[in-house]
């Protein structure tokens, strides 16, 4: 009779070793605002987008690099084009915001998901958006699992002078 527990205790002590605990979930309370963007005059070269997140619950939020994303368009049209921030290598791969604070992010954008450059609709003015999406799997402790846009940043950008871009595309 002990033969037969012995086993069953053993094959559920065995089966939970193999499993991971449980990540830390976050408050779902997360905020995205972007305080600004810098246009180069070369227009070939990237956008700079500087944002905040911010963690407005009783836990901290984390995000990881690879689930930012920017959304951008011309007011009065009504495509999106999209695509992956670039951080620095000094920016965590996680990027993490205390219980009731914020953080401030720069990044910079060059290409949209076609491998167009960010300027080839040429000057005007333009609405931006920071994006975050998760898949739905938990990876680390806060980690926001979601989806999130930070309230839209209206630009302007300017011909080139340098002469150095590629040319325009007229709308």
């Amino acid at each position: 009779m002990r033969t037969p527990i012995l086993c069953l205790m053993f094959l559920a002590v065995a089966s939970l070793a193999g499993q991971q605990p449980p990540y830390l979930s976050p408050d779902p309370a997360v905020k995205f605002q972007i305080k600004g963007v810098t246009v180069p005059t070369n227009l070939s070269q990237p956008l700079q987008v500087t944002f905040e997140m911010a963690a407005t619950g009783k836990t901290p939020i984390a995000v990881s690099q690879d689930h930012f994303a920017f959304v951008m368009w011309r007011p009065g049209n009504f495509s999106e084009e999209s695509g992956d921030l670039l951080f620095s290598n000094t920016v965590p791969n996680i990027l993490i915001a205390q219980s009731m604070s914020n953080i401030t992010i720069t990044a910079t954008i060059a290409s949209n998901d076609f491998h167009q450059s960010w300027s080839h609709s040429g000057p005007g003015q333009y609405g931006m958006q920071i994006a975050i999406g998760s898949d739905k799997t938990r990876h680390f402790d806060y980690e926001y699992m979601g989806q999130r846009r930070s309230d839209p940043y209206l630009f302007a950008v300017h011909a080139d002078t340098t002469n150095n871009s590629p040319p325009l595309r007229r709308d």
